[in-house]
């Protein structure tokens, strides 16, 4: 077994043991990758053309890191493909273990509880201490957010898309309302004047 087969192998358990799940970007690279092959920058201007870059914070160099990063861990191959005369480029492609791995991961990601939780659920720890005008203005801001990226996923849903994209922004469209839907309603519990802005 070489050096170069054993470091892979450390890698790969390295990753595995500490990660436990792909990233979101990873997810993405692999899901591009599952339909043909691609050169990175082909990936780029799927990730811009299908929206997804609204959704999760993709640039083109981090895609070369991710792909990069694949490669080393045995889930994407690449091979130099000549361009007659100007520099060869790296064709990438996903792997056996690649469609394994994501299989599994989006099997788990479909699995888990969908519960949203993150900093807006940690401000509610603060929430009795802020003053009124405080409350009113976090909920007015949020509220805010909440129909500008409303607006944006209904505007995406009335544009030409890949059926996947449209779901994706549908379910995304959903989650927006009813969390406006909740904030109102907290609201009006709560006591907290809201104002659009």
């Amino acid at each position: 077994m070489g050096e170069g087969h054993c470091y892979r192998i450390i890698l790969l358990i390295e990753y595995y043991n500490n990660r436990k799940i792909m990233t979101n970007q990873e997810i993405i690279i692999l899901a591009i990758l599952l339909e043909t092959e691609r050169y990175g920058y082909e990936i780029d201007k799927i990730i811009e053309s299908r929206g997804i870059r609204k959704w999760n914070n993709i640039a083109l160099s981090s895609i070369y890191v991710v792909l990069n990063r694949l490669t080393a861990f045995g889930l994407v191959s690449s091979r130099r493909v000549e361009q007659g005369g100007r520099p060869s480029r790296k064709l990438f492609s996903i792997t056996e273990n690649g469609r394994i791995g994501l299989e599994a991961e989006i099997e788990e990601s479909l699995a888990q509880n969908g519960g949203l939780t993150g900093k807006f659920d940690m401000a509610l720890l603060v929430w009795p201490f802020l003053s009124s005008e405080r409350r009113s203005a976090m909920v007015t801001g949020y509220l805010d957010r909440l129909r500008v990226k409303e607006a944006d996923y209904q505007a995406r849903l009335k544009g030409e898309m890949a059926w996947v994209s449209a779901a994706s922004a549908e379910r995304s469209l959903f989650i927006v309302r009813s969390e406006i839907e909740w904030l109102l309603s907290f609201a009006v519990r709560n006591g907290v004047k809201t104002e659009t802005r």
